[in-house]
Formats: structure tokens, sequence, C-alpha cells
């Protein structure tokens, strides 16, 4: 490769020495030197246009390397971002269902326990209705006893007389001293004692 400066300067010197040699040499001599100036800066040209067409691929790759890693990063973090709202909405699916099932077992159980409250009161009522007729039987039989208890107490009074003038008859048999007169006040006894309490 050829240094511009220095190829610019050899022509200079070249016209400066030779101003007195033939101009048609000067001029062949000058051509050439353009000529391969002009091959130089052509091949310079040409090299730099290729280093400028290199690094625009090697800025495309880049740039397309650059986009497509950004479109799988963004469709990597959507993919990621649906993941865990995908984990987010099933699991509050599986806690409503949880949830709903939980109220779904408490009404049944609250239902079972209500029905089985309808039955425990009305057994409850009825042994209630048993026991008032049972007390309210128990309140005739012990008005019956009470009244059989009175009539019983009533029936003793003129039992035990009778039973004294009977043995008062005995114990006057027993010692020989039964007369007529005391039959008859004992029978009269009786009689009254029957119609008092009767």
């Amino acid at each position: 490769m050829y240094d511009l400066d220095t190829k610019m300067n050899s022509m200079l010197n070249l016209l400066q020495n030779n101003t007195l040699k033939n101009e048609t040499w000067i001029m062949d001599e000058i051509m050439l030197e353009t000529n391969s100036l002009n091959i130089y800066l052509s091949s310079l040209i040409t090299t730099h246009l290729k280093q400028s067409i290199t690094e625009k691929q090697i800025n495309d790759k880049l740039f397309q390397t650059s986009t497509f890693m950004l479109i799988f990063l963004i469709g990597l973090i959507f993919f990621f971002v649906s993941m865990v709202l995908f984990i987010i909405i099933k699991h509050f699916e599986n806690l409503n269902h949880y949830l709903e099932e939980n109220i779904s077992l408490k009404t049944k159980e609250l239902r079972a326990l209500n029905d089985s409250l309808e039955l425990r009161i009305k057994k409850e009522v009825e042994n209630s209705r048993k026991k008032d007729n049972i007390m309210f039987q128990q309140a005739r039989l012990a008005s019956l006893g009470e009244m059989l208890q009175n009539i019983a107490h009533q029936w003793r009074q003129p039992l035990g007389s009778l039973m004294m003038i009977i043995q008062s008859f005995e114990s006057k048999f027993m010692a020989k001293k039964l007369t007529e007169e005391f039959v008859t006040t004992r029978v009269a006894d009786a009689q009254n004692a029957l119609t008092k309490y009767v």
C-alpha cells in the first residue's frame, strides 16, 4: 500500500527536478504517477467500501440478532407472565372450588342438623305431652286415692265402732253376762254408728 502523502511529495519533486527535461517525458511520468495514484485511490476506496459493506453486514447481523433476542425475550417474558397468571388463576379456581365444596358441606350439615333438630323438637313435644298425660293421670289417680282414703277413713270409723260392739258382745258372752237389754242397746248403738257415718 502506498502512502498518499508520500506519493504526492514524490510527484512534486519530480516536477521540480525535471523542469529542464523533455515535457513529454514529464507528462508521461505524471500520467503514470497519476494512473498509479488513481489505482491506489480506487483500491483504497474499494478497500474502505468493502470494510464498510462488511461492517454494515456485521451491523445488520447484530441488529437482526438483537431484534431476534429482543423478540425472544419479550416472548419469554410474555410466556412466564402468562404461566404465572395461569397458575394464579388456577389457584384461585381451586380455592373457589374448595370454598364452594366447604360451603356445600356445611350447608348439608346445617340442613341435617336442622332436620334432626325438628325431629328432636317433635320427640320432645311428644314426650312432654306424654309426661303431661302421665302427670294428669297421676293427679287423677292421686285424687282418686285421696277420695278412696277419705272413703276408707269414713268406713273405718263405723267399722271400728262395730268392731268394738262385737268385741263387747264377745267379752260379755265369755263372762256369761250377756243379757237381752245389753244386746238391744248395743244393736241400737251399732245402728246409730252406721247412720251417723253413712
